[in-house]
């Protein structure tokens, strides 16, 4: 084997352990606790409900649509979309739309008993505009608010996931 292949092996192979040793995971799959085995779901936001359905799907959760066979209810109180101009052009024309999402949560088990307290998760985007491509521009606009609800369930649970564990750790403590 010529010396510029093993390299390339070389460093590939210390970028795998380097990786592995931080705690880097690929985004997707975010196991939760077992307090989260069913979940039901309370949302006026059905676009939301039916993105957390999934996230919670793909994590191990199973949602139901009965809350009395859930072991934990995920409450969705608000969700608010916030559009804002970012620049302005030359002839007073926007050049550029600011987008927020912002949902607010709380999740509690079957029995009132607070898992998580009611909390805020925002996120913000922002994309050009062109007047030539009004069309085009607002269909550009469902896809990021679509990408930020998306990413908004990934944050959910995140902060879930995080708040159990940190939960664990210090009862394991004592």
């Amino acid at each position: 084997m010529n010396r510029r292949i093993k390299c390339y092996l070389l460093s590939g192979l210390l970028m795998t352990v380097v990786l592995s040793g931080c705690g880097f995971h690929l985004r997707g799959k975010l196991p939760l606790p077992p307090e989260l085995s069913v979940v039901y779901i309370k949302s006026n936001d059905l676009r939301l409900a039916d993105q957390l359905e999934v996230g919670l799907t793909g994590s191990g959760a199973t949602v139901t649509k009965s809350q009395d066979k859930a072991t934990a209810v995920l409450t969705i109180y608000n969700v608010g979309v916030n559009r804002r101009i970012q620049s302005v052009g030359g002839l007073g024309r926007v050049r550029e739309y600011s987008l927020r999402l912002t949902a607010t949560f709380d999740i509690k088990t079957k029995d009132g008993k607070e898992v998580l307290k009611r909390q805020s998760v925002s996120l913000t985007r922002d994309y050009s505009f062109t007047e030539t491509q009004v069309v085009g521009k607002s269909v550009e606009e469902e896809i990021i608010i679509n990408e930020l609800r998306r990413d908004i369930v990934f944050e959910i649970i995140r902060r879930v996931r995080y708040k159990l564990k940190s939960k664990r750790r210090s009862a394991g403590n004592r």
